[in-house]
């Protein structure tokens, strides 16, 4: 006898409610992050999560409350009373027991199908177990960070403090993620200011910053602590391995460098600057976001287009929302309301402005919407 279809429970933005679809896998808003290896998807059947691959293969049976998307090979998940990080062959890799009052159940209308709520977002998904890097993954114990190797052993004590940060003054803080090495160096918060360490714990560059970033082509953005400056006002700067200021403090925001490119803002106008501080797009626009293949996605006048790491425009301003190249195609919408499709690099439409959410490929597919329903394409038809 064939295989019994997959039925999975799915939540889209137009429909609170709970829709069934059969005969496909259905996905979920959980792939609205562009995912990392291994790339297995959290699907849901009745209230529990599994995961799948791009195929529709199931992979971990549902069985778990909730389920987070893998990074770096592990991936959060719950059940009643634990908390788990566990790797794509569903081998446990910590556990975290909890009382489980922070979870409630609502029904769906659909006999013995129910939804489940995290009331405390914060306790489950605020990191308390960071991403491996450099051989040493932070971890947070009482509100005290340190850091352990890959095996869980303990190479630099529960010393530091979480950092509670707001990126708006009229947002409530919220708790800044686990500290990651790069470049051998990571930013940590010891009261109310950040300095940096090395992986043996020595302190490299001194806590005298109000904000610190990661080091990426040898240089870091950071804010310099002046208490009679508010932290709003503030401007960034960056800093190199040996903690000297390289560019002055002119930048009102100032991201990591990737492969020698940082997007930067001046008067709330964004560009990018290379490793010596030249401008190759001058701060002229709305917003700038990262480079993806080549291409980054840029705002003016409340239209997107793309432009190339030499500043040129390639893809006019033409769209009402646009999203970053992957595998070689972008999802836009050329007009609200219009529906997204996919270009090329030409800006060619080669997948019809058909679907009212398009995601970025990965392995050869893409999570759409439509309507309330989601599921996979490939470059040329439905699967």
């Amino acid at each position: 006898m064939p295989e019994k279809p997959i039925t999975a429970l799915v939540k889209t933005a137009q429909s609170p409610a709970l829709a069934r679809v059969s005969d496909q896998l259905a996905l979920t808003d959980k792939l609205l992050t562009k995912p990392e290896e291994p790339f297995l998807i959290p699907y849901r059947k009745g209230h529990l999560w599994g995961y799948c691959d791009s195929n529709g293969t199931v992979i971990i049976e549902c069985q778990y409350l909730n389920a987070e998307l893998f990074i770096n090979a592990k991936a959060k998940v719950r059940k009643w009373h634990e908390e788990l990080v566990i790797n794509p062959k569903n081998e446990v890799l910590s556990t975290k027991e909890v009382a489980g009052d922070d979870l409630r159940l609502e029904p769906t209308g659909d006999q013995n199908v129910y939804d489940v709520y995290i009331d405390n977002q914060l306790e489950f998904n605020d990191e308390r177990i960071g991403v491996l890097s450099e051989g040493l993954q932070a971890f947070c114990e009482e509100d005290k960070i340190g850091f352990k190797d890959e095996y869980g052993n303990v190479k630099i004590a529960l010393t530091y403090d979480e950092a509670w940060v707001s990126n708006d003054p009229f947002d409530e803080p919220h708790l800044k993620s686990l500290p990651v090495f790069k470049e051998g160096l990571s930013a940590v918060c010891q009261g109310e200011a950040f300095g940096y360490i090395d992986t043996a714990g020595n302190t490299k560059i001194p806590f005298i910053f109000s904000e610190a970033g990661n080091f990426s082509n040898g240089l870091a953005s950071v804010i310099i602590l002046n208490n009679n400056i508010p932290e709003n006002a503030a401007y960034k700067c960056y800093i190199n391995l040996e903690g000297n200021v390289f560019m002055p403090p002119i930048f009102d925001n100032a991201g990591d460098f990737h492969d020698g490119i940082a997007i930067v803002s001046v008067k709330k106008k964004y560009g990018c600057i290379n490793t010596v501080g030249e401008y190759i797009i001058p701060c002229n626009y709305d917003y700038i976001y990262d480079f993806s293949e080549g291409l980054c996605v840029a705002t003016i006048n409340d239209k997107y287009g793309y432009m190339s790491k030499l500043g040129n425009i390639v893809i006019d301003f033409q769209y009402d929302y646009a999203y970053n190249f992957s595998e070689g195609l972008a999802s836009v919408e050329p007009k609200t309301g219009f529906g997204f499709g996919y270009i090329n690099q030409l800006g060619v439409i080669v997948i019809p402005t058909k679907f009212s959410g398009a995601q970025w490929f990965h392995s050869g597919v893409a999570s759409v919407e439509l309507g309330q329903y989601k599921s996979l394409i490939d470059k040329k038809v439905v699967l």
